[in-house]
């Protein structure tokens, strides 16, 4: 219904990165993905909004969720022709006009 316009910010501030997903207009289902690297490790509870990363040198990021629910799907990173390397994807579904993705880079 209608032609939904999709904004996206990314904003960086005191070891935070907040990403804000915004649809105006009307809309009946909306998701915002994240696409993992595949060694970037995740962990969620379901119906929690959020959870941790681990990176590859270890260091952990707390990451949550606000307007939308949360979703971690198996999906698939392509670096080249023909190559397909399993990884996982966030999905957060609309529960209204926007979302916030937050990851806490400074997590001790």
């Amino acid at each position: 219904p209608g032609k939904p316009v999709h904004n996206r910010v990314w904003e960086m501030m005191d070891g935070e990165l907040t990403v804000t997903d915004s649809i105006q207009g009307q809309f009946e289902h909306a998701v915002a993905r994240f696409h993992l690297h595949p060694e970037v490790s995740v962990k969620y509870n379901q119906g929690s909004q959020g959870g941790t990363f681990k990176l590859v040198n270890g260091q952990i990021v707390d990451w949550s969720v606000k307007g939308g629910k949360i979703n971690v799907v198996e999906s698939s990173y392509h670096p080249g022709f023909g190559l397909r390397i399993p990884n996982r994807t966030i999905e957060i579904n609309f529960e209204g006009p926007e979302t916030v993705f937050i990851l806490r880079l400074d997590h001790k």
